[in-house]
């Protein structure tokens, strides 16, 4: 993370979120102080449209007459429509599809006959490779425990999040129920995980890192609420979960991968 300049994006989506939704400095600190914070891997105006984004995913979440969602889900589409235009995307493929596909096709004397077989047996084929690509790249184990390192160790949850986030993400939907199952919330969330899905590289960890700021965006709106003691006892985890943990396994790993 330049701090000068993806850190700052970062505060002035906290700040702004926070005056714009009615919470305070303690949520504005439980926005910042996680490892997304400090370790974005990619440029800052990668992290602008994902905090765009997790921002109108609010905005649909807290939707009201004055405020319709449809719109936000419209503003959102043409975020990720300019995303996909300026970064650039390369789409998913799996090398290994293909082949189990062709050799399943030799199992069945029939098949290459059979124009219904072929179209459902590709299609569901190719629907469980990009669902494993999704889940390989939002799943709670990668958000809240292994982050960039999965292989690193099972044991120590270096992830993007800090992994209490996901009790306080659960809080909130437990609250917001109502909220979180509206039609244009659904469809918004059914097209970022398509789009995420099908794609890899800068364009899906743009809409990946924007569900991710959602998360938090939604996790620090709960701790802003709780009592201002607990609120300051989960910022003080927080930092000393940055500063003596994250942050040196972090500067560990990079510098022996310097020298491979």
């Amino acid at each position: 993370m330049k701090l000068t300049g993806q850190f700052f994006l970062v505060i002035l989506f906290s700040v702004l979120n926070s005056i714009f939704f009615s919470s305070n400095l303690l949520g504005v600190i439980a926005t910042i102080t996680v490892p997304l914070t400090f370790f974005y891997p990619y440029l800052s105006l990668s992290l602008a449209l994902s905090l765009l984004i997790a921002t109108l995913l609010t905005l649909i979440l807290r939707s009201s007459k004055k405020n319709p969602s449809w719109v936000s889900l419209f503003a959102v589409l043409i975020v990720i429509f300019v995303s996909y235009f300026l970064i650039k995307p390369h789409l998913f493929a799996n090398i290994s599809s293909p082949a189990v596909i062709d050799a399943q096709r030799g199992e069945h004397v029939d098949y290459q006959n059979n124009i219904i077989a072929k179209l459902l047996h590709n299609k569901a084929s190719n629907a469980v490779y990009y669902l494993d690509n999704l889940v390989n790249q939002i799943s709670p184990s990668v958000i809240f425990a292994s982050g960039h390192f999965p292989n690193f160790s099972k044991y120590i949850p270096i992830g993007y999040l800090v992994p209490w986030y996901l009790i306080f993400f659960l809080i909130s939907l437990k609250k917001n129920i109502k909220d979180y199952v509206k039609p244009a919330f659904l469809l918004t969330l059914a097209l970022i995980f398509f789009f995420i899905s099908i794609s890899t590289g800068a364009f899906s960890w743009l809409l990946v890192s924007s569900l991710l700021w959602f998360i938090v965006l939604q996790s620090s709106f709960v701790i802003a609420k709780l009592d201002r003691r607990y609120s300051l006892g989960i910022i003080t985890f927080n930092l000393l979960y940055l500063f003596l943990y994250v942050l040196p396994i972090n500067n560990a790993l990079y510098s022996s991968l310097l020298f491979l």
